[in-house]
């Protein structure tokens, strides 16, 4: 035989060989908790006794009472979380982060409503302390349409040291100051 066709059915039972150990080898054993079983008390007295003495006794009576549920283990502190392999400083940014991306959910959500409510509720995330949550603020202002916000967005361009925040800013204030359709429909002389 050819040393290439060689080469390639050696690859691919080498492939296989180790599929079937990957596939074969045992899932990590996990420990699996038992509640601990109470031994009968000697003078506890059964709660159904036999309605006669011809009638036979359950060796495995039910049990009088459920058994308390076992508290889960109480896993001590560690520098690393194990389970997710995360050290507490990624956990934290994690948390973070997860934090900054409701708190735009939040405005996305804020911006499809018509209520004073929710335009204050948009104009206040314009001084949070993340770039992103700020930005998410600008379009969400933009997005409800409102031209109270045009002063807001202009105190809040007066501000801000960043002057690619305060372009986009100045850019939402101008944008909500243009007419609508129907105004530059109403305007327009009747032909």
């Amino acid at each position: 035989m050819r040393p290439k066709i060689i080469v390639v059915i050696l690859l691919a039972g080498l492939t296989v060989g180790v599929g079937i150990f990957l596939v074969k080898r045992p899932a990590a054993s996990v420990p699996v908790v038992t509640p601990p079983v109470a031994p009968a008390a000697a003078n506890e007295v059964s709660a159904a006794p036999p309605a006669s003495m011809n009638d036979p006794v359950d060796p495995n009576p039910p049990a009088s009472a459920p058994a308390a549920p076992i508290p889960a283990p109480v896993m001590a502190p560690s520098a690393t979380n194990l389970a997710s392999g995360m050290t507490p400083a990624e956990i934290a940014a994690a948390q973070h982060e997860a934090a900054v991306q409701e708190k735009i959910n939040k405005l996305q959500e804020l911006q499809a409503n018509d209520d004073p409510q929710s335009l204050k509720s948009i104009l206040d995330e314009l001084t949070d302390p993340e770039k992103s949550v700020r930005a998410a603020a600008i379009e969400s202002a933009i997005q409800f349409g409102s031209r109270d916000a045009i002063p807001v967005l202009k105190a809040a361009a007066s501000n801000t040291p960043d002057s690619d925040e305060k372009k986009a800013l100045l850019d939402a204030a101008d944008f909500l100051a243009l007419p609508s359709m129907l105004e530059v429909q109403a305007q327009k002389p009747p032909q």
